[in-house]
């Protein structure tokens, strides 16, 4: 439910910022001066956007709690896994599904590259 949650307001957020940061601009198109420091349309975007995720980070830290729901639904506190951390990250790296996931992400880095070079250099190539 919280992943939902969150990745329903991260699209809803994606839609608005758009025209929100249009209508800053054209509202605020020279700025404004707050508390005697003169702040660009752009500054205040950027303030905005700062003073947004400290409160996010607020409710996290106010309002996440740690917890474990087992087969029948009941909710008991959550006990994190203690181990030594370099022990974890060797069992990781000993697993085969690991290695696949790293050899994939590789692989759809190098055809992130070869759009990203075809976007750089073909508009260039038709100018010609």
């Amino acid at each position: 439910f919280a992943y939902s949650l969150y990745y329903s307001v991260m699209n809803l957020a994606a839609l608005i910022a758009g025209p929100m940061v249009d209508l800053i601009r054209a509202v605020l198109g020279e700025g404004c001066t707050i508390f005697g420091y003169h702040f660009s349309s752009m500054r205040l975007i950027l303030l905005t956007s700062a003073m947004t995720t400290a409160l996010c980070l607020f409710v996290v830290f106010a309002g996440i709690r740690e917890i474990a729901v087992d087969e029948e639904g009941a909710v008991h506190l959550f006990h994190p896994n203690r181990e030594n951390p370099l022990q974890s990250t060797f069992d990781v790296l000993k697993e085969r599904d690991f290695w696949r996931l790293v050899l994939f992400t590789l692989l759809l880095m190098g055809v992130g590259l070869i759009f990203r070079h075809v976007d750089a250099t073909l508009p260039k190539y038709m100018l010609r």
